[in-house]
């Protein structure tokens, strides 16, 4: 179990350490399902088994300390944003689980980063905020483009008449 979980470990760029004591099974489940959803896995494990997989993934300084409580790792292969705000909204809800450390996008976490990162939109919100910074200056030089060439007509015709 310490070779595969720290080959899984070594593999991936972001993970979260969780401790999910007093959380009931079906709620654990339930958890279970909102990570897979996003194609990520949490798996429970014990503390010193998860110690020697961070040690044997080079990944150390998320096993500094002492974890309290029944500690779970989640490993997160796509979606992390969209993964992080899940178990957020979970946590919010069921008052468990609580972050202990983390790992996003290679660079070790604490809790002040792991809630700015529950803030952060979701990446179809900001693809939509772009393009209407993008489109927006575009649409004001269309228009003041039709505005110019209306008063240009209109002088023109007024030079015609004369």
């Amino acid at each position: 179990m310490v070779e595969k979980l720290s080959k899984e470990l070594a593999s991936i760029k972001t993970a979260l350490i969780i401790d999910y004591q007093g959380l009931s099974a079906p709620n654990l489940n339930n958890l279970r399902e909102t990570i897979a959803k996003h194609n990520n896995r949490l798996q429970a494990v014990k503390k010193n088994l998860l110690r020697i997989s961070l040690e044997k993934a080079e990944i150390k300084e998320l096993s500094q300390g002492e974890l309290p409580g029944q500690t779970a790792v989640v490993m997160i292969r796509e979606k992390p944003i969209e993964t992080i705000k899940a178990i957020s909204t979970f946590a919010k809800e069921h008052d468990k689980p609580q972050f202990l450390a983390g790992l996003f996008d290679g660079k070790i976490i604490n809790q002040e980063e792991f809630n700015t990162l529950t803030s952060i939109a979701s990446r179809e919100v900001l693809l939509s905020q772009t393009a209407a910074l993008v489109k927006n200056p575009i649409t004001r030089l269309i228009l003041q483009t039709k505005v110019n060439q209306q008063r240009l007509i209109s002088v023109l015709n007024a030079i015609t008449r004369r």
